[in-house]
């Protein structure tokens, strides 16, 4: 009882280096590749990823993320799969409630309802899914299929358009891309517990996961670009998931619970519905005016006989 307590604490945590991290790095996209700006840089992903690693404020999301990956991985050994990846989730109303703070707004009752929704069905999937069951080695053929869908996932991340609707499907392939990226990661690390160090750097997962995360990280810095985290974040939490499940399914061979299939099933479809809530019914409402700056033009300029000296009549 005590170790699931811990991984709790540990989850929790992770959910909160998650969101932080995904808000820094969000911070950081917009900066270097404005969505609203009709002269950005049209690079590709890799481009984009190589302007990105020159700010230290993405690099700080980075750090924050990996912590929760390592908080993760730690979690899961003292507390089962299924309890830990249902905390996590809390990341996404922790990244989105920073960006609301930033912004100084109230959140709408819409946004509220859509990430709570976001939450609840992906802890109704995540804990009735999954059933227990033996992890069976892809070959080759598998490795071309998750490459291919990393590669596609990230291409369509890309060609997105601006706007709602553009982050929302562009949040969705960058979320796919994280789900493959995710049993890439998963394959070598069970190749390491059954056959060693060895063993797992003769087979193609450990090279396949690197180059998945690369595609996964780059896709969603372009998610993060478009605008509003509520736009994109959720797609790309809940397709995330999804995806990371389908490929376990066909690839790795795991099973579903059929006879909890109605729970589980009921869980994606609340899921999907915050999605849209949140993403694409969500009405923003414009952050508080701040008071304008006098420029440094008007200071250089200002004649040193003007400063201080009250008006004349």
């Amino acid at each position: 009882m005590h170790g699931v307590v811990i991984g709790l604490m540990l989850a929790a945590a992770a959910a909160v280096g998650f969101g932080s991290g995904t808000f820094v790095q969000h911070l950081s996209a917009v900066a270097v590749e404005h969505p609203n700006d009709r002269h950005r840089t049209e690079a590709g992903l890799i481009a984009l990823l190589g302007r990105l690693v020159k700010e230290p404020r993405w690099l700080l999301g980075q750090v924050l993320t990996g912590s929760g990956s390592a908080l993760q991985f730690i979690a899961m050994a003292f507390a089962p799969v299924a309890i830990v990846q249902p905390v996590i989730a809390t990341g996404l109303p922790v990244a989105v409630g920073l960006e609301i703070i930033r912004e100084r707004r109230m959140p709408s009752a819409r946004l509220i309802a859509g990430m709570a929704m976001c939450v609840v069905g992906l802890v109704l999937f995540v804990l009735f899914a999954r059933a227990q069951g033996e992890v069976h080695p892809p070959g080759a053929i598998a490795a071309v299929v998750l490459l291919g869908l990393a590669v596609a996932s990230a291409i369509g991340a890309r060609l997105a358009a601006s706007g709602q609707l553009g982050a929302l499907v562009s949040g969705a392939c960058a979320g796919g891309c994280l789900g493959v990226a995710a049993v890439c990661a998963a394959l070598p690390v069970h190749r390491f517990q059954e056959l060693g160090l060895a063993g797992m750097l003769v087979h193609w997962s450990p090279y396949v996961a690197v180059a998945a995360g690369v595609l996964a990280i780059a896709a969603s810095q372009q998610a993060f670009a478009r605008g509003e985290l509520a736009w994109s974040l959720p797609a790309l939490t809940v397709a995330n998931t999804f995806v990371a499940t389908a490929m376990s399914v066909l690839l790795v061979h795991e099973r579903l619970d059929a006879a909890a299939t109605p729970l589980w099933a009921t869980g994606a479809v609340i899921a999907v519905v915050g999605v849209v809530t949140t993403s694409v019914l969500h009405a923003r409402r414009p952050p508080r005016p701040r008071p304008p700056r006098p420029s440094a033009e008007a200071v250089v300029h200002r004649r040193p006989s003007q400063v201080g000296s009250p008006p004349i009549p």
